[in-house]
């Protein structure tokens, strides 16, 4: 699933606790940084995985849901 920068990404039920609700998206401000945070927090959750390439897969429940180049 790609998305463009006038996209909201929006990803529910994902981390610790059920109903998690994260946006990635210009239209609320975020920059590259934040963005980069969040990935990285999913990482630590084990939600998410980059390759070698800096492409992001989020996964959730071994299924992948969300995939960006960084």
């Amino acid at each position: 699933m790609k998305l463009t920068n006038e996209e909201i990404l929006v990803i529910k039920g994902v981390g610790e606790e059920p109903g998690w609700i994260i946006g990635i998206s210009s239209h609320i401000n975020m920059n590259r940084e934040e963005v980069e945070r969040i990935l990285q927090k999913f990482k630590e959750l084990k939600l998410a995985q980059v390759d070698k390439d800096g492409i992001w897969t989020l996964t959730q429940k071994g299924e992948e849901i969300y995939t960006e180049r960084f």
